[in-house]
Formats: structure tokens, C-alpha cells, sequence
């Protein structure tokens, strides 16, 4: 399954005094990708970031004067799975530490300006999204992964209902095709005299 975690900061300051100007920021510390796909399953920091202000482009989305940051990586729920409840959150303070250090390298002065600091890992999302192992995007994403998506994997046994998003397409791409599939599918019902 592909799950990750995520750092969510609230900053006392607008993003762009720490350095954040884009919205969407993709922070590489390797050209590796063979690394970094097995960094996923262990419980060290990825080299792949993706850092994310929504006030960089919506000012209103924190109170004035603030911010709010989303540090992003993917991450395989098993490792977080294994680990017993006294040892979950003294791995959870250590790996929140270490991805604020792998993100001062580019936004040097950002831990001084938090205010607010959580990290959901996979264990938050399977709570918060009752998917297996958290998953955020479907089946975990591979090499050998083929996205899929078309009508054959919409159907569902009930009357007009379809089945779309990461469940018939892993990742961003595959939910947005599926997405695509099902308009076709559904123009195609509707023009032809009805949803059936």
C-alpha cells in the first residue's frame, strides 16, 4: 500500500520569511531512487520531500502573520506496524526531529518559527481513513505497477454505482484516469438513454 507520513507545522510567520515562495516544493537529497524506495521501508527519513504552504498562494488559509506548512513523504506502514506502543512515540519524536533537520538544510530557519508541530504516520492514517495500512493512493506503487484503469475495473454488483479513484489506479495519475474513465462511462450511459 502506498501511505506516508506527514509533518504538519503552524509557523508565527508568513512561509516566505523561512524561505517557502512555491506552494508545492519537491526537495531531493539524492538522485538515488533505488535508495529512496528502500528508505520507505525503514523508519529513517526518505531523501524525497515534498514541503507545502497553501498560504504561499491563499494567505487566509492561516491567521495573519502565520502559516502553515505540510512536509510530506511517503512511508510503508509496516515498519510503523511492528513497533510496540511504548516504542511508537519515542520513534515518532525521533523521526519528527530528523525530518525537521533533512528540511532546515533548505528552509534554514524554520524550527524556530513553529508553533504548532504534529506527525501523522501511517498508524494516524489508518486510524483517520480506514484503509489498510493507511493507504492514500491505492495499491503500492512499483516498477512493475501498471495503471489499469479503465471500465472493466469500475464496475461494481450494485445498479449504477462505479467505482473510482485509487481503488482501480494506484497514485495521483491512476486516480485521475480512473476519475476519467468513469465521466467516458457515465457519458456514454447517459447519452445512450440512462444510467444503468
Amino acid at each position: 500500500m502506498a501511505t506516508a507520513c506527514n509533518l504538519f507545522l503552524g509557523l508565527d510567520c508568513p512561509p516566505e520569511e523561512v524561505g517557502i515562495e512555491s506552494a508545492l516544493n519537491f526537495v531531493d537529497y539524492t538522485y538515488d531512487l533505488d535508495k529512496v524506495k528502500r528508505q520507505w521501508h525503514t523508519l529513517e527519513v526518505p531523501d524525497h520531500l515534498l514541503i507545502s504552504s497553501h498560504c504561499v498562494v491563499n494567505p487566509t488559509s492561516a491567521p495573519s502573520g502565520a502559516a502553515d506548512v505540510s512536509i510530506f513523504t511517503y512511508q510503508a506502514a509496516d515498519q510503523w506496524l511492528a513497533l510496540n506502543p511504548s516504542e511508537y512515540n519515542k520513534v515518532k519524536e525521533r523521526y519528527t526531529n530528523d525530518l525537521l533537520n533533512k528540511t532546515e538544510q533548505f528552509y534554514p530557519n524554520i524550527r524556530e518559527h513553529i508553533e504548532e508541530c504534529e506527525l501523522a504516520t501511517p498508524i494516524t492514517l489508518m486510524r483517520y481513513n480506514s484503509q489498510p495500512k493507511g493507504s492514500i493512493m491505492g495499491w503500492e506503487i512499483s516498477d512493475r505497477t501498471e495503471v489499469t484503469a479503465g471500465p472493466q475495473m469500475a464496475k461494481s454488483p450494485i445498479k449504477g454505482l462505479f467505482i473510482t479513484g485509487a481503488s482501480i489506479g494506484p497514485g495521483f495519475y491512476g486516480s485521475y484516469k480512473a476519475g476519467t474513465v468513469i465521466a467516458s462511462l457515465m457519458n456514454q450511459k447517459l447519452t445512450a438513454g440512462g444510467v444503468q
